[in-house]
């Protein structure tokens, strides 16, 4: 399976405790209050992950890709 690329540094920044902990809670929080909203390029169900990450690898969407529950 190939690397997506982000796992190259966010991985190893997320083992130093405290980096990512107050930056990510005022994300959330501003998303919670809709003062951030995220754009979101293509939502697949849930059943269809194996799709989206495929079209993801192939360069078909561009933008956040989610799975919808």
């Amino acid at each position: 399976m190939r690397s997506c690329g982000w796992s190259t540094w966010l991985r190893p920044a997320l083992t130093v405790p405290g980096t990512y902990a107050e930056p990510l809670t005022e994300m959330f929080d501003l998303v919670a209050a809709g003062a951030l909203n995220p754009l979101v390029a293509a939502a697949y169900p849930l059943e269809e992950a194996a799709r989206a990450f495929a079209d993801i690898l192939a360069r078909r969407t561009t933008g956040k890709v989610t799975l919808r529950p």
